[in-house]
């Protein structure tokens, strides 16, 4: 398998951490609700089936914040750029893409992608995420 075919196998990545992320803000706004009302009682079961949510939902929340800032200062510029030849776009994105790909998936506590190039950095440190 190439690169380029383990880096599109992996962008699941993205939609898992978008789903997860979304579920978890959902456990949180349930118990947040829960609370007002003073409904102890149904509390509990949110917490026995999302024990520890909280430190997920802020690592994931940070991967997101993190993905979002890539766009913003990384790939917009290279769309934006028209003196760029298609193809230089093209390896630009890549790099990038690869990157977004791993801040991923170490927001998901998953395995890195192979770094193959030498002295190049990627994402996850930008979320504080060590191996």
């Amino acid at each position: 398998m190439s690169r380029s075919d383990k880096i599109a196998s992996t962008a699941a990545s993205f939609q898992v951490l978008y789903r997860r992320l979304a579920e978890l803000e959902g456990v949180k706004q349930a118990i947040s609700k829960r609370m007002r009302r003073r409904d102890h009682a149904g509390i509990v079961p949110l917490r026995r089936q999302y024990p520890g949510f909280e430190g997920e939902l802020m690592r994931l929340q940070r991967g997101a914040r993190a993905l979002a800032t890539i766009r913003r200062q990384r790939v917009t510029p290279v769309f934006e750029n028209q003196v760029m030849s298609p193809k230089a776009k093209r390896e630009a994105l890549d790099r990038v893409y690869e990157q977004m790909v791993d801040v991923a998936r170490a927001a998901l506590r998953r395995e890195r992608l192979p770094d193959i190039r030498q002295n190049e950095t990627v994402g996850p440190q930008t979320i504080g995420v060590t191996r």
